[in-house]
Parts: C-alpha cells; sequence; structure tokens
C-alpha cells in the first residue's frame, strides 16, 4: 500500500501532467484557429488569440520544466511515487484499450487501442527512468474521467 507521501507525490507529478494536457489541449485550439479561422477573424480578435497562444505556449513550457524536475527529484527522495504514477496510467490505458476490444481494425476505437499500448509502454519506460513523462494522445486515447478521478484525485 503506498505511503500518503508516495499519494502525495503522485498527485503532484498528475497535476503536472494534467496542467500541461490542457495547455496543450488550447494549443491545439489555436492550432485549428490559426489553421482554418484566423483568416476570417477581426484584427482585434486574432491579437487576443496569439495572446492567448503565447500565454498557453509559455505556461506549457513552465509546466514540462516543473514537471521533469519533480521526476528527477522524485527518482531520488522517493522512486516509489514514480513507479505508482506510472503503473495508474498504465491500469487506466489498459482499461481503455480493452473497452476497444472487438473494434473494426481501420476504426478510431482501433487505432485508440494501439496508441494505448504504445503510451503503456512509455509508462513503462518511466518506471525504468527511461523516460521523464509520456507524451499522451488524447486525440485517440480517452480515458474514463471517473477512474482517473479515483486514480488521481483530481480532474483530468
Amino acid at each position: 500500500m503506498p505511503t500518503a507521501a508516495t499519494l502525495d507525490d503522485v498527485r503532484a507529478l498528475e497535476s503536472l501532467l494534467a496542467r500541461k494536457r490542457r495547455l496543450g489541449r488550447e494549443l491545439l485550439s489555436f492550432d485549428g484557429y490559426d489553421r482554418w479561422g484566423a483568416q476570417h477573424d477581426t484584427p482585434e480578435h486574432r491579437a487576443e488569440m496569439e495572446a492567448d497562444a503565447a500565454r498557453a505556449q509559455r505556461e506549457h513550457g513552465e509546466a514540462v520544466a516543473q514537471l521533469g524536475a519533480l521526476v528527477a527529484r522524485l527518482r531520488e527522495t522517493n522512486p516509489g511515487a514514480i513507479e505508482r504514477w506510472a503503473e495508474l496510467h498504465c491500469e487506466l490505458l489498459r482499461a481503455f484499450a480493452a473497452s476497444c476490444a472487438g473494434a473494426d481494425e481501420s476504426s478510431h476505437a482501433s487505432t485508440g487501442a494501439f496508441v494505448a499500448r504504445e503510451e503503456i509502454d512509455g509508462w513503462e519506460a518511466v518506471k525504468r527512468g527511461e523516460k521523464t513523462f509520456v507524451d499522451e494522445n488524447v486525440y485517440y486515447v480517452a480515458i474514463d474521467r471517473e477512474r482517473y478521478r479515483a486514480a488521481f484525485g483530481i480532474d483530468p
């Protein structure tokens, strides 16, 4: 059973990863706007969108740096937290992949299961100390919100 300190560290790790994920979604949204909407927008709103994207890019970089520093520190002070964090992600990804079982080979769900298996491999590399974290594919992999909350104690 993980200690309270380990659970707190897992929550801190996941909070930073969730922040990175949210900011990544903002940047993805801006990319779509920039490609297909900006040319039809007012200069004022375009400037506002660009400022928001610049902020999101800066904050994304900060979150990645903070996450990297926390992982490095915990590898020294509480490696069990890194292992537990990775295990929880693997459990969530296995559940997602299982929910895609039997999907047509050319379907979104089949691709999602494939991507989930790749991410599981990535989290196994995190456990071995070969990676800092896994860049998640939120387009193909949709983790169940309730399972996520139960695992990490935070919203995705």
